[in-house]
């Protein structure tokens, strides 16, 4: 976004239970910038699942703006999730939405702009032509701009896809990354995290945990978010990123181990 967003929490009652929500919302003289999730009580990638929450994150849509029109919709793909980007126009604004469901949660990436700024003539079409550059500008930017936090298929992930965790870190299997559990214990520089300020500015705090790959030299070599509020994750990677631990030794020499690292924030 270009600027600090303001961030809120709640809770909605909804069919399936209650459902954790967050917005982050930033205005400007030429647009309106929007980041929502939900976490929904379902987590699959079963395709029949994905599109029945992207369905319904259309339909919600509609149905809680009365007079808004569906214009297009289509899919995209992004870090290999598949979900859909719509366009949406009513009276006043035209509205572009990314939204994508991943592992029970639902992202809507939205950007909005009104008539005189989003369309060369007074009148919505559903020629995306007739979008003016200005507003082809600023959501490709904004809409494009938008990663997973750590990646949907981590890093660690896809470097122990390359390279087989064959045992314990104390075992005498030889090869391959192993398993060391909890890191902390090892660690010779453990570099403390910033805090974002889209973080403190939505007061998320807590204990993120950050897997990590070590290589032999004790250096991190990939590291990726296990759990912890999505916007203290990217922070907490980069801080293991940074860590540094003694070696560990299989009967006298370095091997590669695969651990966890957690930092806690706390707000002010």
């Amino acid at each position: 976004m270009p600027g600090t967003p303001t961030g809120s929490t709640q809770e909605l009652e909804t069919d399936l239970g209650k459902v954790p929500q967050g917005r982050f919302m930033l205005f400007t003289d030429t647009a309106v910038y929007i980041i929502n999730y939900s976490d929904l009580p379902v987590s699959s990638d079963d395709p029949a699942i994905v599109r029945g929450a992207l369905d319904a994150g259309r339909d919600t849509a509609l149905a809680e703006q009365p007079g808004t029109k569906l214009l297009g919709e289509k899919e995209v793909v992004l870090d290999g999730q598949t979900g859909r980007e719509w366009l949406f126009h009513n009276d006043s604004a035209l509205l572009m939405v990314r939204a994508y469901f991943v592992k029970g949660r639902l992202y809507q990436v939205m950007i909005g702009a009104p008539h005189d700024v989003a369309f060369k003539s007074g009148r919505p079409s559903a020629d995306p032509g007739n979008r003016t550059d200005l507003f082809q500008k600023i959501s490709a930017k904004f809409l494009d701009s938008f990663t997973f936090s750590g990646g949907v298929v981590g890093e660690v992930d896809r470097y122990l896809a390359r390279e087989k965790v064959t045992g314990k870190a104390e075992g005498k299997t030889a090869g391959g990354v192993f398993e060391g559990g909890i890191l902390q214990g090892r660690v010779r520089s453990l570099p403390q995290p910033a805090y974002p300020p889209i973080a403190k500015a939505a007061r998320a705090t807590g204990a993120v945990t950050v897997k990590v790959v070590v290589d032999e030299e004790g250096k991190v070599v990939a590291a990726q978010a296990e759990s912890g509020h999505p916007l203290l994750q990217q922070a907490a990677i980069q801080a293991a990123r940074q860590a540094q631990f003694a070696p560990t030794l299989l009967e006298g020499k370095p091997v590669k181990v695969v651990g966890t690292i957690s930092y806690n924030f706390v707000g002010n």
